[in-house]
């Protein structure tokens, strides 16, 4: 007869380290997307602006700073002149260069998700929300890319639009993201009660 711990542990092995995994994901993940969106993104959101300039050969001057109401924040001074079109383009760099990467992991959440890696796709879900703040914030700011585009364009008239699109983008992640969390819980629920179902029924026959 095997020894009473043994069973024990080998009945809660798949369980217990699912329940673990869980938690764990959802700990580094609100770990990693705070250090993502308060440095990662923004850092990388600059790095998008200076390589569009490093292709096009534009001298420029470049400094950064953290701010504790911005947050990181990068300023560049092109040193050349730029046409129309360039100058969008270096102004949407960052924006789109961290919703991409948003984008991408997301559709890896819900390739995970598909597969059942419910954990995996969890802690990628928090990255991913972390690449998209950094995005959504330039919906809602009085200055920035998205307001420099538009003086660029001579479109200051469609200012006003712009936090609405960034409130229909906020409800769209909003809504996939309680799609989502609805089903991680189904999941994480249906362990528990799968760990406490063999709990009781070790402790029925062990007395």
């Amino acid at each position: 007869m095997y020894p009473w711990r043994y069973v024990k542990k080998t009945m809660l092995k798949g369980r217990g380290s699912r329940e673990s995994g869980f938690y764990l994901a959802n700990i580094f993940g609100v770990v990693s997307f705070l250090l993502i969106s308060m440095i990662i993104a923004p850092i990388f959101h600059e790095l998008m602006h200076l390589i569009v300039l490093e292709f096009y050969q534009c001298p420029y001057g470049f400094n950064i700073e953290f701010t504790q109401y911005s947050g990181i924040h990068g300023t560049i001074d092109p040193f050349c002149n730029l046409s129309k079109g360039r100058r969008v383009l270096v102004f949407s760099a960052g924006i789109l260069g961290n919703f991409t990467i948003a984008a991408v992991l997301f559709m890896l959440v819900s390739i995970l998700h598909r597969r059942g890696i419910l954990i995996h796709s969890n802690f990628l879900m928090y990255i991913a929300l972390g690449f998209l703040s950094d995005s959504l914030f330039y919906f809602f700011a009085n200055e920035g890319d998205i307001i420099n585009i538009l003086k660029t364009l001579g479109r200051e008239d469609w200012v006003p639009l712009i936090p609405l699109l960034g409130i229909a983008v906020f409800s769209f992640s909003v809504i996939y993201l309680y799609l989502y969390i609805r089903s991680f819980l189904e999941e994480f629920l249906r362990a528990e009660t799968e760990i406490r179902g063999v709990k009781e029924f070790l402790n029925e026959i062990n007395h």
